[in-house]
């Protein structure tokens, strides 16, 4: 015979408007939300870095098979927000069941007249005592601190906005470019200097840039793309699936030709292949291009690298199921699982 799982400590919550009354347990809702959306204890386990056996007790509410209290909220914290749950809220109501909202406030004692305290003396209690304040408030601090930045997301990258590519009433000292996707095309897009995209475009996407001096442009399927440049269409820079790249600057757009020519021809002759690589996870990635290292590092979670060869990309990595690829604007099969070290060679003749 089943017998049913323990309901636990449980928490009370109130609707203020129908005032209806309700009880809701803190394990079943992370339990409830886990398998809602189709996550196995496993595999939160190896998302989280947190022992399974951990999070199965937090669900369980098995409160003392839990480490000490900081590591538990840390626990807390980093489950709800990987569930994409109202992290403080679920710390602090774990709070409440598992510690009965225990106080750190610690009063000293006042020494008695004789100068010892159950045979020690006063100096000796005293320091201890002080020094357990100081041992619990310090692991409160650390507690709350793990609570709040325990997990934390990858600030989103910025993109620019996409409205309708523009007439052409652009200023004559201002530069500007319109793309829209036709075919589904990766591009890396800098102006002035700086980097301000890089990624891939889907079909009827469109995005705008605006330049004081220079904008330049590379694309992995030239042909899948339209250019307006200060209102002006250009000219396709290639075909579908080809790799290219075009410079623009104020210069070129103030010309009288109705195709505004790129101070850098296309590169799609000399370049054989382009690599993509961007990081899901944090990985280790050197990427060798025509028998020559060109990156050898850390990517972080989120990041994107492009590479260019006329031959080869040799590419090496320690974590293999933590990237995905783009090779000339298609996708790579993965080279591996989570953590397992890889490596994979691309060639021009393929």
């Amino acid at each position: 015979m089943v017998l049913p799982r323990p309901l636990g400590r449980r928490t009370r919550l109130y609707d203020s408007c129908s005032e209806v009354f309700s009880i809701a347990i803190f394990g079943d809702k992370l339990r409830l939300e886990r398998e809602r959306q189709g996550h196995s204890l496993a595999y939160v386990a190896q998302e989280t870095k947190i022992r399974q056996q951990y999070l199965a007790a937090l669900e369980n509410e098995d409160f003392d098979s839990l480490p000490a209290r900081v590591y538990a909220v840390g626990f807390v914290a980093s489950y709800a927000r990987f569930l994409k749950l109202d992290a403080d809220k679920l710390v602090n109501e774990f709070k409440n069941i598992a510690y009965n909202n225990e106080t750190t406030d610690i009063r000293l004692p006042e020494p008695p007249a004789e100068g010892k305290i159950f045979g020690f003396p006063v100096r000796n209690v005293l320091t201890a005592t002080i020094f357990l304040a100081l041992a619990i408030w310090l692991g409160n601090y650390v507690a709350g601190y793990i609570s709040q930045h325990g997990v934390k997301e990858p600030p989103a990258i910025e993109q620019p906005s996409s409205p309708s590519i523009p007439e052409n009433t652009t200023p004559v000292n201002q530069l500007t470019l319109g793309i829209e996707a036709k075919q589904r095309s990766w591009l890396q897009v800098t102006v002035d200097g700086k980097i301000q995209y890089a990624g891939i475009m889907e079909a009827g996407e469109k995005q705008f840039f605006s330049a004081q001096d220079k904008i330049e442009l590379r694309t992995g399927n030239a042909g899948g793309i339209d250019l307006v440049l200060n209102g002006t269409p250009v000219d396709s820079i290639g075909g579908s699936g080809q790799v290219a790249e075009r410079t623009f600057t104020r210069n070129s757009a103030n010309t009288n030709d109705q195709t505004v020519p790129a101070v850098s021809p296309a590169a799609s002759d000399s370049v054989g292949l382009n690599l993509v690589v961007q990081a899901q996870q944090k990985s280790w990635v050197q990427v060798k291009a025509d028998g020559q290292v060109v990156y050898s590092m850390t990517m972080t979670e989120g990041e994107l690298q492009s590479f260019m060869a006329k031959e080869t990309i040799e590419l090496f990595t320690g974590n293999a199921g933590g990237i995905t690829l783009l090779l000339n604007n298609q996708p790579v099969e993965p080279l591996g699982s989570s953590g397992q070290i890889a490596e994979k060679t691309f060639s021009a003749n393929e």
